[in-house]
């Protein structure tokens, strides 16, 4: 008996796969081994590189970088072996932009740096310690905003950056300091430029503002030992006769200028000279005093517990604003429980606007600008809310609500609400300037209003209910330009409430009962049935299409016109009377003056030349005298047909939609 064993032999193709295998087991052994001794080979020669022999590739670089003549006089090495290196240059200069003109934009006589290796081979220069000495900057920004110190476009761009977070562990500056010619701020200054170790950064300068002095001082924390990864602490204060700000906060990091919080004060004499400092596009206002938090990251900046005064105004907030896409996108609301909007405006202004009112006489469209070439490329949405209007004058509008959208130079307000002293103005206003002029589009609803508050009337005389729609649009350069050239309709309708019944009585033609009323001196109101004024606009003149007033005594209808923009009346209404008296006059009512000061008279209508004498005057009204006989003046007039008249101005519905209105 015989015993077999048998044992499997491996095929060639599993022999040949373990070999090539191991081949490459080794190749990468290899590999990795001839890698790792590169590297440090590369490590060693870095570590120990003689840095000074790259001072004319320094100076060709940082010309490059700058696009202007910049040169490093002299770099060297000041260790021999580290992967943090110590060099130091001398006779630093960098030019000025060619626009600027000849001279140096920056100085440096002595700069001792430590930096790291690694992030400069990754393209990212990363000081660590920074000795200054002999250092002197003459910045410069003209008129346009552009400046010597930035030849970037001041649109930003697509998106936020992160800045590099300085590293610094240490920082000293002596002998150093910097000149400031801001032409777009107005600002002109010296300063001193400090860094030492144990007490921290400090910049002290003196200079003008506007041509009045100004103090400008920075200072920060301790240099010495620096916590790259601390938060930085700092304080600011420039100080004028126009204008004082101070600023106390934390950076994220040490120097981080792109990243820090801090509580702000300011109050001066008007804010276009804060506007100087912080270019918020800001307009000039009475005096104010203002306090904010505020955070600044990269391109954006957070304004929250905004509080203060403007002139007699307060107000009450937040803002945002960020940088997209080279685009300004706002984001804020603000409140006041009083607001004048002449505070919204300089002492030189209102002085402007008085001389106006003088000559012209008190308008009650405004003159507010609306063309946006400032605000090409800002937007966003403001909301803002009134609980109470101040003005010099008296004035219907005693509170306001609205939403500012604005969209590439596309202004939106909607909704908007005017509080008048009786009843609401609301709707939406639309200025498009995104082409040409501004185009001004106005679409506003009445409801709840009082004929004697939109007129000016003494409520002895007129005291009537109205409701009504604005729909108007125009060119122009001002919300008063644009209504004054505008095309569109307002319509009012009002019902209820009582007119002058003297006025009533005579508008009527009723003589004798007139004179009774003359004689003794007062009447009693008059009951109102129905008003009813519907006007189209064409260029700026808004011709009646209907215009009647019906009272418990009479009945008229009229034409007329109002002409913008110097808003003035010229209207008359024809009166029957409900009850006739034996002797009637066909004098009319005439309705002149202005929006902002009506007049309501009953004489006749005078076509002679002005030199007219009083025998004549007195001719034409004796030539208005008719009898009871005389043309069907017997006839009682017949009520007008408010209802249909309200349907008419107002619409079918207006009574769905405004459920306050009538």
């Amino acid at each position: 008996m015989s015993l077999v064993v048998s044992v499997p032999m491996p095929c060639r193709e599993t022999v040949v796969t373990t070999i090539m295998s191991r081949r490459a087991l080794r190749r990468t052994v290899w590999a990795t081994a001839i890698v790792v001794a590169l590297s440090a080979l590369v490590v060693v020669v870095v570590a120990a590189f003689p840095l000074g022999l790259l001072r004319p590739v320094a100076s060709r670089a940082l010309s490059a970088a700058l696009g202007r003549p910049a040169t490093v006089g002299g770099l060297e090495r000041l260790d021999t072996f580290s992967l943090t290196p110590v060099i130091r240059l001398v006779d630093v200069r960098i030019g000025q932009p060619a626009w600027v003109g000849d001279g140096d934009m920056a100085r440096v006589a002595s700069v001792r740096v430590r930096f790291a290796v690694a992030p400069l081979l990754r393209g990212r220069f990363v000081p660590i310690e920074v000795d200054v000495a002999g250092m002197h900057l003459a910045l410069v920004r003209d008129a346009t905003g552009r400046s010597n110190w930035s030849d970037a476009p001041r649109d930003g761009g697509t998106a936020p950056r992160r800045a590099t977070i300085p590293q610094l562990r240490h920082l000293a500056i002596a002998d150093s300091g910097l000149t400031l010619r801001d032409d777009k701020r107005h600002v002109v200054f010296d300063a001193t430029v400090a860094a030492d170790p144990a007490h921290g950064l400090a910049v002290t300068g003196a200079g003008t503002q506007r041509g009045r002095p100004l103090t400008v001082r920075a200072t920060g924390g301790r240099l010495d030992v620096v916590d790259p990864a601390a938060s930085y602490p700092f304080r600011a204060e420039i100080v004028s006769p126009l204008v004082v700000l101070t600023a106390t906060g934390t950076m994220d990091h040490v120097l981080d200028t792109g990243h820090f919080t801090a509580a702000v004060a300011a109050h001066g004499h008007d804010l276009i000279d804060l506007d100087d400092i912080i270019q918020a596009g800001v307009p000039a206002t009475q005096a104010f005093a203002m306090t904010a938090r505020v955070r600044h990251d990269d391109r954006d900046w957070v304004v929250t517990r905004l509080a203060g005064t403007i002139g007699r105004s307060d107000l009450a907030g937040r803002l945002t604003a960020r940088r997209r896409d080279g685009r300004s996108i706002l984001d804020g609301a603000f409140t006041a429980k009083v607001f004048d909007f002449d505070d919204l405006a300089s002492d030189e202004q209102l002085a402007r606007g008085k001389a106006e009112e003088a000559r012209i006489g008190k308008r009650i469209v405004p003159a507010t600008a609306i063309h946006f070439e400032k605000l090409g490329r800002t937007d966003g949405v403001i909301r803002f809310s009134a609980a109470k209007l101040l003005s010099r004058h008296p004035s219907p509008f005693v509170g306001l609500d609205a939403t500012l959208t604005m969209d590439h130079r596309r202004l939106t307000v909607r909704p908007v609400t005017a509080r008048l002293t009786h009843g609401t103005l609301a709707g939406e206003i639309v200025v498009d300037h995104r082409t040409g002029e501004p185009k001004l589009s106005v679409a506003l609803d009445l409801v709840g209003g009082r004929l004697e508050d939109l007129f000016a009337i003494d409520p002895a005389r007129a005291m009537v209910p109205v409701d009504g729609r604005i729909r108007l649009r125009g060119v122009g350069d001002t919300v008063r330009a644009a209504l004054g050239r505008g095309d569109g309709s307002l319509d009012v309708f009002g019902r209820g409430g009582g007119m002058d019944g003297k006025v009533a009585t005579l508008a009527a033609g009723d003589v004798v009962r007139g004179l009774g009323l003359a004689i003794g001196g007062g009447s009693e109101l008059a009951l109102v049935r129905c008003v009813d004024a519907r006007f189209v606009a064409h260029h700026g003149v808004l011709t009646a299409r209907d215009l009647i007033l019906d009272t418990a005594v009479m009945r008229a209808g009229g034409e007329g016109t109002v002409t913008l923009p110097d808003e003035t009346l010229a209207m008359t209404l024809q009166g029957r009377s409900k009850h006739p008296d034996i002797v009637q006059s066909t004098v009319p009512i005439h309705i002149g003056g202005t929006l902002a000061k009506a007049t309501f008279d009953v004489v006749p209508v005078d076509r002679s030349p002005p030199k007219k004498s009083l025998l004549g005057r007195i001719g034409e009204v004796v030539k208005s005298l008719k009898t009871r006989g005389d043309a069907g003046r017997a006839t009682a007039a017949p009520d007008a047909p408010c209802a249909a008249l309200a349907a008419a101005a107002l619409g079918a519905d207006w009574g769905r939609r405004h459920p306050a209105g009538r």
